[in-house]
């Protein structure tokens, strides 16, 4: 059954990129990055084709349904909210990071994945980075966790 392409505006004219972020920290990737990265994500990633404004149908979200209990608490620093930040069903979940590491044990075996504690982020193995390299993939940039 052929899957419907989901018609999505462009906000923000510019270089067209292979890898990009959506509102909401969706992830919108060139369709063979997509494919690439399923290779070895597997069942973690579900890939919806997208139609861009102005661009061919060659993007598709890409759904990362993966979260892993894996902030290694003692290595990061960060900032919990508090009672004072108005947002009560927030308190005492992560609000931002000054410095995130994964505790790599619990991380083991996942390719692609967000962080259950804090899901702003995507993170990758060291297979999926070279995955993602080797396609030759703009608009990502790796950091070390």
């Amino acid at each position: 059954m052929p899957r419907t392409r989901i018609a999505m505006p462009i906000d923000y004219g510019g270089v067209v990129v292979d890898f990009n972020f959506a509102p909401f920290d969706m992830l919108v990737v060139r369709a063979s990055l997509g494919e690439a990265i399923e290779a070895l994500a597997g069942a973690a990633v579900q890939r919806l084709p997208v139609t861009l404004a102005g661009q061919p149908n060659v993007f598709e979200i890409l759904n990362i349904c993966q979260r892993v209990p894996c902030v290694d608490e003692e290595r990061s620093s960060y900032v919990r909210w508090t009672d004072a930040d108005g947002r009560p069903d927030k308190v005492g979940q992560f609000r931002y990071f000054k410095r995130l590491r994964v505790d790599s044990a619990l991380a083991q075996g996942h390719h692609l994945f967000r962080i259950a504690e804090w899901s702003i982020v995507p993170i990758a193995s060291r297979q999926m980075k070279d995955v993602i390299e080797r396609a030759g993939a703009t608009g990502v940039a790796f950091e070390p966790v």
